[in-house]
């Protein structure tokens, strides 16, 4: 027993599975753009850790030549 579908039908599962692939679409997108910003942030923490670091090593050189 075959059930005919109806174009009805069709569309209304289209649409859902359109509106299906459009969550998952924002999902990816805003994940990457969290991900994004994190890389960002941390790529921002090592730069003034490593300026930090610079500063400190120059400041003990010099306390020790005096």
């Amino acid at each position: 027993m075959k059930k005919e579908i109806d174009k009805d039908d069709i569309i209304k599962i289209m649409q859902r599975q359109m509106i299906a692939f459009l969550i998952l679409l924002i999902a990816v997108a805003g994940g990457f753009m969290y991900l994004s910003n994190q890389i960002i942030e941390l790529e921002h923490q090592v730069r003034t850790i490593t300026h930090e670091l610079d500063y400190t090593k120059h400041r003990v050189e010099e306390l020790e030549k005096k």
